[in-house]
């Protein structure tokens, strides 16, 4: 039987324990929501484990995980049958486990925001009081103590454990998800479908959470009621686009339903550039929020060549009729 420790390395103190009597089902102190980094499994497999895991009875000869989640899922995804670890007789109660795992973890591991909210949840859970849970558990995993800030790092345990993962996997803040939470479930369920295929950067996950809650409130509807609209369930569904064309799709179709007018003049504008024909290395620059009547135009060159062949468009653009209606269009903006 293979097991995961070298005999040389096994203090006297330790237990070998065998992975048959460990209840890996028991979550109560696992935390990490992300996968087994590849080099600690490289390591065990080559040396085996040398920091034991932590361990106390759980009734009928098993036994629950403290501390080791990742080690003793390791050793048995490589066939170990047994492992070291530390037995607490008799068992600890649950703040006590889950301080110690918070305890043991504090130099190397950096948790999601989701993965705090979980932590805070299951302490608040196992008895420990709001008042103990800001003075000493919250600096632990990196959170100032607020009390605003531990109810908004709850609101997680809100949402569906799929849409937690997905927050977890793309490392999404607290300032951004905290929108989700004001949602009834309908929406949450269908965001996180959409934001399943989406799978935005954190700026654009903050800017179409923004833009749905805004678009929803004004006009009186819900979330999901924007998202089921067949538009929008049609480019999610486009076969062929990428992930990032349809987000912009879909952010470009909600933003002409918000700001309708803006979205016109936006569309006129680029209309009239396309007209100018201008040389691919010049770039006119527009206020996109029209609050500006400012035009500025910027001509990139390295050689006289390529200066000359942006001025021999430039010029019939700035006589053309696309240039003075543009021209006119943010003159009446001032």
């Amino acid at each position: 039987m293979l097991t995961a420790v070298n005999e040389d390395v096994v203090d006297n103190r330790y237990q070998k324990v065998s992975l048959g009597q460990i209840n890996f089902e028991d979550g109560l102190t696992d935390f990490s929501m992300g996968p087994i980094p590849g080099e600690l499994e490289t390591s065990i497999r080559e040396i085996g484990i040398t920091h034991p895991v932590t361990l106390t009875p759980n009734g009928g000869g098993r036994y629950r995980l403290i501390c080791g989640h990742r080690r003793a899922r390791i050793a048995s995804r490589l066939g170990f049958g047994e492992i070291p670890a530390v037995v607490w007789e008799p068992a600890p109660d649950r703040e006590t486990m889950l301080a110690t795992n918070i305890a043991e973890n504090l130099a190397h591991r950096r948790y999601t925001d989701v993965e705090k909210g979980r932590i805070l949840s299951r302490l608040l859970s196992a008895g420990v009081t709001e008042e103990q849970i800001l003075e000493k558990y919250m600096p632990k995993v990196g959170l100032e103590k607020s009390k605003k800030l531990f109810r908004q790092y709850l609101e997680v345990t809100g949402l569906s454990a799929g849409f937690q993962k997905l927050l977890h996997d793309l490392n999404v803040s607290l300032r951004v998800w905290t929108i989700l939470c004001r949602w009834d479930t309908a929406s949450r369920n269908v965001a996180e479908v959409f934001f399943g295929v989406l799978r935005p950067g954190i700026n654009k996950w903050r800017d179409l959470l923004e833009l749905l809650d805004e678009t929803a409130q004004r006009d009186g509807c819900t979330p999901a009621d924007l998202l089921g609209r067949e538009d929008l369930l049609g480019i999610l569904n486009l076969p062929n686009l990428s992930p990032q064309d349809k987000y912009d799709r879909i952010a470009e179709t909600l933003r002409s339903r918000r700001y309708p007018v803006l979205t016109d003049l936006t569309r006129k504008v680029a209309r009239l550039l396309d007209e100018m024909k201008l040389h691919p290395a010049t770039i006119v620059r527009t206020s996109q929020t029209f609050e500006t009547g400012e035009l500025r135009i910027e001509l990139k060159f390295r050689t006289r060549d390529e200066l000359l062949a942006q001025m021999e468009k430039l010029g019939p653009a700035a006589q053309s009729d696309a240039m003075r209606e543009l021209i006119d269009l943010y003159r009446n903006m001032d």
